[in-house]
């Protein structure tokens, strides 16, 4: 069961993006010419701002500064992600959880 929409939707396209089997093994990536539509990006986006809360220590501080660099944040968030892919993981999966035992 997904926790949020926009958090499902992050989860596929870094899957898309960095395309390896570890990585959220129950999510399957979107195929090619199935592209994301803008409203799907703009969920991404905000799943994003969401979790970067959880970034706030001394080691992410990059990763946070980054993040408030995206001007056109649609058009470049997949360098973003293609940057920051392996950071972002540990913190999506520490959101997912925690938001499941809420639900739950």
């Amino acid at each position: 069961m997904a926790v949020y929409p926009g958090v499902a939707l992050l989860k596929q396209y870094i899957k898309t993006l960095v395309a390896n089997d570890s990585i959220f093994p129950d999510v399957i990536p979107r195929q090619y010419g199935h592209e994301f539509s803008r409203a799907e990006l703009q969920a991404i986006y905000y799943s994003l701002f969401l979790i970067m809360d959880r970034a706030k220590s001394e080691s992410n501080q990059l990763l946070m500064a980054r993040f408030k660099t995206l001007d056109e944040p649609y058009i470049n968030l997949h360098w973003f992600l293609f940057d920051f892919w392996q950071e972002l993981v540990p913190l999506i999966t520490q959101h997912a959880k925690r938001h499941q035992l809420v639900l739950n």
